[in-house]
């Protein structure tokens, strides 16, 4: 499946609702609650105009969405995260995605690092991200959850 890539905006607020609430992305989250939806209404309409994250939507061939890659520039580090559309699960994507946003990141950002945040039993994650040029960092306890932290290096 060919897939492509453009930037979020805020009719994409709905999608990416629907997307954080699923109950997959749910578990394998540190934040495990459902998402209120003005409470997501108000952070997704400041983060698709704060020019320190790249929020974007991934499609396939007919323009479906099948899922999105978010990277935020924090003080210290920047931190990567993924969702894939249920529909699209298993097919592979998640590698694509990840390196495309990357390297889009670094291209717009010229920053050296990106980490990821994994729980350790999300291994199809961890996997992922791996194949995607992240290398595990250290092992951690986030809200006592085991978790690597995982970082890919622009070089």
């Amino acid at each position: 499946m060919h897939i492509h890539q453009r930037k979020a905006n805020i009719t994409d607020l709905d999608l990416y609702y629907n997307w954080a609430n699923d109950s997959a992305t749910r578990s394998n989250s540190f934040n495990t609650q459902e998402i209120d939806y003005q409470e997501h209404t108000n952070w997704f309409s400041k983060k698709v105009e704060d020019t320190n994250a790249l929020l974007l939507v991934f499609e396939n061939e007919e323009n479906i969405p099948v899922g999105q890659v978010r990277i935020e520039k924090k003080t210290d580090e920047n931190i990567i995260g993924i969702s894939i559309d249920a529909n699209f699960r298993g097919l592979g994507l998640a590698v694509p995605m990840l390196q495309n946003a990357c390297q889009q990141f670094f291209q717009d950002f010229a920053e050296k690092n990106i980490h990821a945040y994994i729980k350790k039993h999300n291994l199809a994650s961890v996997n992922s991200f791996k194949k995607a040029g992240f290398e595990i960092n250290k092992e951690l306890n986030i809200n006592n959850e085991p978790s690597y932290l995982l970082i890919k290096t622009h070089v």
